[in-house]
């Protein structure tokens, strides 16, 4: 689960000012999931945001930043 920026998105300016700190204490919230994954094994085979599948009121609220990605390595075709 991690704060990505959707693919053809860029951060709005209000986020890019919010990352500036967030960066510096835990995490860089700009991120690009397939940019990361790039060129390595790995198949992103679910993502999906948690808008509205987060209980309490600052749950409910930063639900619609976090993202759940599965990635697997695609599997070797047997000979």
């Amino acid at each position: 689960m991690e704060k990505m920026v959707d693919d053809g998105h860029q951060p709005s300016c209000g986020r890019k000012v919010v990352n500036f700190f967030t960066k510096c204490v835990f995490a860089d919230i700009n991120r690009n999931l397939r940019a990361m994954v790039g060129d390595t094994p790995l198949e992103i085979t679910q993502y999906e945001d948690l808008a509205g599948q987060l209980n309490g009121c600052f749950a409910g609220f930063v639900g619609r930043y976090y993202r759940i990605a599965v990635l697997e390595r695609p599997k070797q075709k047997s000979e």
